[in-house]
């Protein structure tokens, strides 16, 4: 085992990719998965001190990081076949595509092609519209809404799974998500799945029965995603609840072709929880963690809020709705411009080399994961000018930068499907929240934030003032 953990970390000394010393076992996950210092972060640094291609690695597993753009795009598009896996940390294993409590965001192959197609149906103009008729809710829940996170939450549940009522602050989910996402990735079954890949299918069923066993946060979360999806499959046909379950239960029951092997595109049982649970996962933590950046630089620059304000009151006499708020041009640009500086999500756009390749001269073999390092490009001078530290959303406008170098939804076959929701969401809530308050700096608003998290992460903490036009 010894000498096998040790060819492992030596791979990139063999085929002469430069990059930090890694420790046995672990490689470099303990730097990269810290709950208080964003793996997205460390690569930033290493990518100072070893250049824009240079090897990492998570247990025994190599990543190449990248900061090229051109190489970038050319993993993430131009040769995303050869990439069709995500770079997971997670124990989920699907290689053949055979289980299917394994969700799209870790699908790979056919069966990721059909699950993504079954989902781009949530994300239409029309569903999105509906969508985006929660505004009536939202404006109330704003008058009680004290933190973000339970507010997307509250949202995103009555998006898939049709949760009827308002259930903030008092949601025990959203008390096991918090467990989910707010925790030390340095954990013991982790790191052995890391160091020993080959065991990933073993733990991966060993996970899910004792997370059907005993309670910890995910377990909690699949068994309320199970018995919500088990009533709607009994009352089917009773009530349509016009959210992301009906979606999928009504799904075609036609076949679909996948070379001489036919697939249904019809969703079983299992693979509507696990959407559902991923669908959950991904709107509650990374837009309550969007909206909050957002918030912080609003209060830090009055004169882009009151921008947004006063496009708000140009384009919005009632309610917002989809078509409103797509006539937004400089919001739009103030989200992209925040979420540049804060790509919340970097840690999650790397992919898995499916078929050996080679990408800007470097040859990849098949298993090596690729890492943009994508701070490092969102910050680079040559792409976003010599003000590229600076929050300028006016860049967004007229951009003078590759429509490529904004990562912070990935890019390719594999971007966010949510992409379009993410920033609805994020543009009902502050365009509703700048008609209420002014959103203002105090001396207890942070100088420079601090982060919480891993895989995706957050702000610690974002102290501002709202001061309500009213008062």
């Amino acid at each position: 085992i010894f000498r096998w953990i040790t060819h492992r970390l030596t791979y990139f000394d063999r085929i002469g990719i430069p990059g930090p010393r890694p420790r046995f076992y672990y490689g470099h996950s303990k730097e990269l998965h810290r709950l208080d210092y964003p793996g997205a972060l460390q690569l930033r640094e290493w990518t100072k001190e070893f250049g824009s291609c240079y090897g990492v690695y998570e247990g025994t597993n190599p990543v190449i990081v990248f900061s090229n753009l051109n190489e970038v795009n050319e993993f993430c598009v131009t040769k995303s076949d050869c990439f069709e896996a995500r770079k997971l940390l997670h124990l989920a294993s699907d290689e053949n595509g055979q289980d299917e409590r394994v969700h799209m965001a870790e699908a790979i192959g056919w069966r990721w092609r059909r699950l993504r197609g079954a989902a781009n149906s949530l994300f239409t103009p029309t569903n999105l519209d509906k969508m985006s008729r929660l505004g009536n809710l939202i404006v109330v829940l704003l008058n009680k809404c004290r933190f973000y996170q339970e507010f997307t939450f509250d949202v995103i549940c009555r998006l898939v799974i049709g949760q009827k009522e308002s259930r903030m602050f008092s949601n025990p989910l959203c008390r096991h998500l918090k467990g989910i996402f707010v925790r030390d990735l340095n954990v013991w079954y982790l790191d052995l799945n890391l160091a020993f890949p080959s065991l990933s299918p073993f733990l991966w069923k060993l996970f899910n029965t004792l997370a059907a066993k005993f309670e910890n946060p995910i377990g909690m979360v699949l068994k309320e995603m199970e018995t919500v999806v088990d009533e709607r499959i009994q009352n089917r046909g009773n009530e349509e609840q016009d959210d992301f379950i009906d979606a999928f239960l009504n799904q075609s029951n036609e076949e679909g072709n996948e070379g001489s092997i036919k697939r249904s595109t019809s969703l079983t049982r299992d693979e509507i929880i696990a959407q559902c649970f991923l669908f959950i996962m991904a709107g509650f933590d990374t837009s309550a963690s969007a909206l909050s950046f957002v918030t912080y630089l609003l209060a830090l620059h009055p004169q882009v809020q009151e921008k947004v304000r006063e496009e708000a009151r140009a384009v919005m006499v009632q309610d917002p709705d989809w078509t409103k708020l797509g006539q937004l041009p400089y919001f739009d640009a103030v989200i992209k411009e925040s979420l540049r500086i804060y790509p919340l999500a970097a840690f999650t756009t790397g992919r898995r080399c499916t078929r050996d390749t080679v990408v800007g001269g470097v040859s990849i073999e098949r298993g090596t994961y690729v890492q943009p390092d994508v701070y490092s490009i969102h910050f680079n001078e040559e792409i976003w000018g010599r003000d590229a530290k600076e929050f300028k959303p006016q860049r967004w406008l007229c951009p003078s930068f590759p429509p490529h170098s904004f990562l912070s939804f990935g890019l390719g076959p594999r971007r966010c499907i949510g992409y379009k929701l993410a920033m609805m969401e994020i543009k009902m809530a502050i365009v509703l929240l700048l008609k209420e308050f002014r959103i203002r700096r105090t001396t207890e608003t942070e100088e420079e934030l601090s982060f919480l998290g891993s895989t995706t992460f957050s702000p610690a903490s974002v102290t501002v003032l709202l001061e309500s036009f009213s008062n």
